[in-house]
């Protein structure tokens, strides 16, 4: 008889070996004093910050970096990162483009280095304004 097709696999959209995230898909958690459109976040004042939940934490240990694209910004940000009980493990102060930080030190309150947690688990990722009101245009977030 004919020879049996092999019935073929169902083509699942393959997981990109880094954790990738698009604001516009991420879930808001509690930020203050900015709107959103699209992957633009309009910060209304110094000190406003949105707050984006991850879809599920990411042990520190496990990353060597985050990176985050910027497209246009009209002022600095901070990017921070919070687990799930809200507290701060790690800030970067004065983002204006796309840069990439080793999750192993991030600025402390004084700008010197502050050591992160290893073992902490990062919930919520924190977008800031730094110097007052400011328009950025996130691209994507990733941890590798």
């Amino acid at each position: 008889g004919p020879e049996a097709t092999p019935t073929p696999k169902p083509t699942a959209t393959p997981k990109p070996a880094d954790n990738s995230y698009d604001i516009t898909k991420l879930q808001e958690a509690g930020g203050y004093q900015y709107t959103q459109s699209g992957n633009k976040i309009s910060i209304e004042q110094q000190y406003g910050e949105a707050k984006y939940a991850l879809p599920s934490a990411l042990t520190v240990k496990n990353f060597k970096t985050m990176t985050v694209t910027l497209g246009s910004a009209s002022g600095a940000v901070a990017y921070k990162l919070y687990d799930a009980s809200g507290n701060m493990l790690a800030v970067w102060y004065g983002q204006t483009a796309t840069a990439e930080f080793a999750l192993t030190e991030s600025h402390g309150q004084d700008g010197s280095g502050a050591k992160i947690d290893q073992n902490a688990k990062i919930a919520v990722v924190g977008i800031m304004a730094n110097d007052g009101a400011c328009t950025v245009e996130v691209k994507g977030i990733s941890f590798k």
